[in-house]
């Protein structure tokens, strides 16, 4: 969107806002203060995603306005019964958190660091499609273990809860390491890569459908997505709102899989109206977790202290760490998304939820600054980038199986490339 195009809106979002406050006043205050605040939140977040994304709509300040701000503007709709009013000490979190991530981004996009590249790195297509192809036989053997190990596979149980049990000794991780192939064949093609790979595709789709891990099968769309954008063609603005439904579609219709329907899940939703029940399953995952933190910080909780980061680390310290599961500060056990503040607070009270966004905000913009000094950059870029855009949902920085992911492309990345490039700092 153009600069002037961009003022326009801002204009017309001032002018809704008068309109509406002006209209409350003078109807006796008959439109309530939870919708105030939602309707500025989400102009904001909506203007401020056009402002940031004029040049690249995968701006991932401008993404993170419409996955974070947005969505807690929907929240302050509270069609739920499980919706409360939220503590100025949970707003206090929400919002700083998401403010102390802009100073983070800000501070190394704008202040800190320039790059400048000298020349670029240079792929080796030829060991990168039969890295690819050791790692798909890895995840189907790995698979086919914990099938004869389990006796089941998850796509074909009665039981809804089949996809949690799903999971033998350290052969999972192995299992779940094909979502990072997508990308990886997208970065091959990107590379003039001569060998036919789509069938590779197929295999990495037809995985998570299985283990009925709808998770999975986002970030395997997800991130190809992102690659695609960067290394092969750039898609119009238009393509991402595709992108988003189709999201949606794909996190909804797992529910199928999982034998949840709608009806159960408008009664689990505890909606006020039954007119929203159409709405009442993707509403409830994309806001409760703010709702969840709300609860959290109104009580006393003893922290852990790290704990919960280091147990992120498990599968490579080998060490066991005991913590809490924090479930009994959820609003209800039926939604437990409980954003990625949930196990910072946890961890380190509200100082955590203010220095840890700062550090992320720190994090992307040096890859996002990156991104293009090197393809395999691209591919981690855009697993941070996932975890962004869920951070309303659950902390995948926390996440051991996103760990094992950037560990393994690291290592890719080195076992790949002929690093022939110097990045200077001003």
């Amino acid at each position: 969107m153009k600069k002037s195009n961009n003022t326009i809106f801002l204009i017309i979002a001032i002018i809704v806002n008068v309109l509406t406050y002006t209209v409350n006043l003078l109807g006796g205050n008959s439109i309530s203060f939870n919708y105030l605040i939602s309707i500025n939140l989400i102009f904001i977040s909506i203007s401020s995603y056009y402002f940031f994304t004029r040049k690249d709509f995968l701006n991932p300040v401008g993404l993170f306005f419409i996955s974070w701000l947005l969505l807690v503007g929907v929240s302050q709709l509270k069609l739920s019964y499980y919706q409360q009013e939220w503590s100025i000490k949970a707003w206090v979190v929400i919002l700083g958190s998401f403010i102390a991530f802009l100073l983070g981004y800000l501070y190394i996009n704008i202040i800190l660091l320039k790059y400048k590249k000298k020349s670029d790195h240079k792929i080796i297509t030829e060991r990168l499609f039969w890295v690819i192809v050791s790692l798909v036989t890895i995840c189907i053997l790995s698979l086919l273990i914990e099938i004869n190990a389990l006796k089941f596979v998850p796509l074909f149980s009665d039981d809804p809860g089949a996809y949690k049990k799903f999971s033998y000794k350290f052969f999972h991780y192995f299992v779940v390491l094909v979502a990072i192939v997508p990308s990886l064949t997208i970065l091959y093609k990107s590379n003039k890569g001569k060998r036919r790979i789509w069938y590779i595709n197929v295999i990495s789709m037809i995985i998570p459908i299985l283990i009925v891990s709808r998770q999975l099968l986002i970030f395997e769309v997800v991130t190809m997505f992102i690659v695609y954008h960067y290394c092969i063609k750039r898609f119009k603005l238009k393509t991402i709102f595709v992108v988003c439904i189709c999201s949606i579609i794909l996190f909804s219709a797992s529910s199928v899989l999982r034998q949840q329907d709608s009806e159960y899940m408008f009664q689990a939703s505890n909606f006020k109206d039954s007119k929203f029940a159409s709405i009442a399953q993707a509403y409830m995952y994309f806001t409760m977790g703010f709702d969840n933190v709300n609860n959290l910080v109104n009580y006393n909780v003893s922290f852990d202290n790290g704990k919960r980061l280091l147990k992120g680390l498990e599968l490579f310290t080998r060490v066991e760490i005991n913590i809490s599961n924090g479930e009994e500060y959820l609003v209800t056990p039926t939604f437990t998304a409980p954003t990625y503040l949930y196990a910072l607070y946890l961890d380190f009270g509200v100082l955590g939820t203010l220095i840890a966004p700062f550090l992320i905000g720190v994090i992307v913009s040096l890859l996002y600054e990156r991104r293009e000094s090197n393809n395999l950059n691209i591919v981690i870029y855009s697993m941070i980038l996932y975890c962004l855009l869920f951070s309303f949902f659950v902390n995948w920085y926390y996440n051991t199986t996103i760990i094992l992911f950037l560990v393994v492309t690291i290592l890719i990345k080195f076992l790949v490339t002929k690093n022939k490039s110097r990045i200077s700092i001003k």
